[in-house]
This record gives structure tokens, C-alpha cells and sequence, in this order.
């Protein structure tokens, strides 16, 4: 199964995310040599994304599983290059506060 993509600009994933969520992810700043990027506050969220959605045109993922918890919800996919990733999201009043970016540690 082949998700589909929001395009820049779009607000849709945003507006499940309380204003000031965190995000990590080892991979977002492709300028940082590798270093964890941590995006605190949705509107620095939605300028990292908007830039990545824009600069990955092609952007898509094949849904793997979703696994559910308390208050956290894991979304496993693998991205058009291969790679295998989980995004972990972490609730709290029905909203967003934290989402993580993981992948395999073979990857």
C-alpha cells in the first residue's frame, strides 16, 4: 500500500499537532552531516516540511504497520529509496506533542 503525500503547504498532518510539539529525526537536516535536527513548535515543523515536500517531489511511502499504545502511536513505512522507518508520535489531550523519526539501525 502506497500512502500518499501531502504537497508543501499543505496544513492537513499540522493540524493533529499541539502548538508546541517536538520533533526529532536523524535524518531531517540533510545539511547537518547526520546530526538529529529537533523542531520544537508547529510552525517550525511546518517550515521543515513544507521545504522537504518541496525538495522530495517523488516523496512516498509503503505502509508496513501501525501499532498502537497509551497516549503513542508507531507508524512503520518504508520509504522509495528502501529504507525502513518508524515515525513515533506521542499524545497527550488528543493532540500531537512529540513525533520521532526512527530507522533501522542497520540503515
Amino acid at each position: 500500500m502506497k500512502a500518499q503525500v501531502a504537497q508543501p503547504g499543505d496544513s492537513a498532518r499540522l493540524a493533529s499537532c499541539a502548538d508546541d510539539t517536538v520533533f526529532t529525526s536523524p535524518h531531517a537536516d540533510r545539511g547537518g552531516a547526520g546530526q538529529w535536527r529537533r523542531d520544537v513548535r508547529k510552525e517550525a515543523l511546518r517550515h521543515h516540511w513544507t521545504g522537504a515536500l518541496r525538495n522530495n517531489l517523488g516523496l512516498h511511502f509503503e505502509l508496513l504497520g501501525v501499532y498502537f499504545g497509551v497516549d503513542a502511536l508507531v507508524i512503520q513505512l518504508r520509504i522509495q529509496q528502501g529504507a525502513a522507518w518508524c515515525e513515533v508520535l506521542a499524545f497527550s489531550g488528543g493532540l500531537v506533542r512529540a513525533g520521532h523519526g526512527t530507522h533501522a539501525a542497520d540503515g
